[in-house]
């Protein structure tokens, strides 16, 4: 690839002049050869280049949100750019020194990133968003790969590449791209697992969300789904059904998650190391004019988590409602953001009622896998802002379930 040569020679004469301190001029040069040697790669390759152009609209649009957190603050602040994006920034800073207070995977790597490139920002944060079009080429290659129709998987596309807030949330200094990329390669390996290759796929699935999970312990939602699916698919006979065959290897996959948890859990599931009893599981924080605590009920009990989870993940799936509107970012969000979710969990739901979809048992397992993750992350979110923040980690899945959901005569069987 030109892109990947020309990347490995800009990275060494960066470190060779970072105690220069280059000039951001120089570093948009780069960014501007790169830039031609990314369209150059995409349009001599097969898979990629029938999706060509919402890649390079996506690509071009990130680019410029880059640029414009860094220099149009004083025009406008991009959401979700401010508090964590430059909290992120200073931990890396001080990381290069050995200062940091804050020990996370992302701090660790951005940090590195410093001591490489030296303290150049435009570049560093250039190089995150790059993870999400990694993601999106990934979602080019599931879409490959399950040959879903040329016209459905262009449409996904577009919603993918050029969907405001993904688009944003991939270009500040943020680990939701990098969580955004892991995912997606845990899903097409799990895909292709389910499509009747090696057991290996279904490891390499599992390795990924752990991966993820090291920047963002939620995400191991998606490792549970994967073991439910796993009992509830038969693979062979791609029917939905129990099998009690496929119990030893979910079994042994709980046990190896237990383990890490057990003894790794400061890694993998740093976030859930604060919930000592059932009661700590919700967030009830009401604070800030977008929390809709007061409607999704709290964790006192077991039963009221059953109650409660349906409409705790209707809420983080589906907010801002109409009923939560305050102004212009709330009726972007709904439009460009959580009609997707819920358009996508309708479609899911009715097509899943044909029996004779030809995607039946993929959009079961990635449903399955979606409304695992939606449940982790729901009982920690409260508030309209981080449930977009955190719903955009799942992106890729409900790209891919757009598109295979996209183009079905819908027949509803009683």
């Amino acid at each position: 690839m030109i892109f990947g040569s020309v990347f490995i020679i800009e990275t060494v004469l960066l470190h060779y002049l970072k105690e220069m301190n280059p000039p951001d001029v120089l570093m948009t040069l780069m960014i501007i050869v790169l830039s031609l040697a990314y369209v150059i790669d995409i349009t001599n390759n097969q898979t990629l280049n029938i999706v060509s152009v919402p890649l390079f609209l996506g690509y071009f649009f990130r680019v410029f949100l880059v640029y414009f957190d860094l220099y149009g603050r004083k025009y406008f602040i991009l959401p979700n750019s401010g508090a964590d994006s430059e909290f992120f920034y200073k931990q890396a800073l001080l990381y290069v020194g050995g200062n940091h207070t804050v020990h996370s995977t992302m701090t660790t790597m951005t940090g590195v990133m410093l001591k490489i490139y030296g303290d150049n920002r435009l570049f560093i944060q250039y190089i995150l968003m790059l993870f999400s079009i990694i993601a999106l080429h990934i979602a080019a290659y599931i879409f490959a790969y399950l040959k879903v129709d040329y016209h459905i998987g262009t449409q996904a596309m577009y919603i993918l590449c050029l969907i405001p807030n993904f688009a944003i949330l991939s270009s500040i200094f943020l680990r939701e791209s990098v969580v955004v990329m892991f995912a997606s390669v845990s899903i097409f390996s799990f895909l292709i697992w389910l499509g009747g290759k090696s057991w290996y796929y279904l490891f390499l699935a599992v390795l990924n969300v752990l991966i993820a999970s090291l920047f963002h312990s939620g995400i191991i939602g998606m490792a549970l789904g994967y073991i439910l699916a796993l009992v509830l698919c038969d693979r062979k006979s791609r029917r939905i059904r129990f099998s009690i065959r496929l119990l030893i290897p979910a079994i042994l996959i709980t046990a190896a998650l237990l383990y890490l948890y057990f003894n790794y859990s400061e890694i993998f599931f740093a976030k859930m190391l604060r919930l000592s009893t059932i009661d700590s599981v919700a967030n009830t924080n009401a604070g800030g004019g977008s929390s809709y605590a007061a409607y999704v009920g709290d964790s006192s009990s077991l039963y009221n988590m059953i109650k409660y989870t349906p409409i705790r993940i209707i809420y983080f799936l589906g907010s801002p409602f109409l009923w939560q509107i305050r102004g212009a970012s709330d009726i972007i969000a709904m439009l460009f953001n959580s009609s997707l979710y819920i358009i996508v969990f309708i479609r899911c739901i009715k097509y899943l009622l044909n029996n004779n979809s030809k995607y039946r048992i993929e959009i079961f397992s990635l449903f399955v896998v979606a409304l695992m993750t939606a449940f982790v992350f729901s009982w920690g979110v409260a508030n309209t802002g981080t449930a977009i923040r955190h719903r955009d980690k799942m992106i890729i899945i409900y790209g891919v379930l757009y598109a295979l959901t996209g183009g079905a005569r819908i027949k509803i069987i009683i």
